[in-house]
């Protein structure tokens, strides 16, 4: 004799809505990305805590956490665009005459 077992269905997910990237931040993994985010890699970060790639980034730009030993791409000096207008060739000059 077999039993037939019936398993009532458990309560949908959010990602059964596709409501996963809308799942709120915990103040634990908010404090976990503060500390991980300057150092490590932002895909691993994203795996620890279950979540995508975007959605890590995103939150770490908008709470202004930025990754430590990235210099910036251009760093802006006056002593450079001093050297910079020094080196400039010099302009042409157009000189006319006129009768008179």
């Amino acid at each position: 004799m077999r039993c037939k077992v019936t398993v009532p269905p458990s309560k949908p997910t959010y990602s059964a809505y596709g409501l996963d990237k809308w799942r709120l931040w915990s103040a634990n993994e908010v404090k976990l990305l503060k500390k991980l985010y300057p150092s490590e890699n932002t895909q691993s970060i994203a795996d620890k805590l279950g979540r995508s790639y975007e959605v890590v980034s995103q939150k770490a730009n908008l709470i202004g956490l930025k990754k430590a030993g990235i210099a910036p791409v251009c760093v802006w000096s006056r002593q450079k665009e001093n050297e910079k207008e020094k080196r400039k060739e010099p302009k042409d000059v157009n000189i006319y005459f006129v009768k008179g």
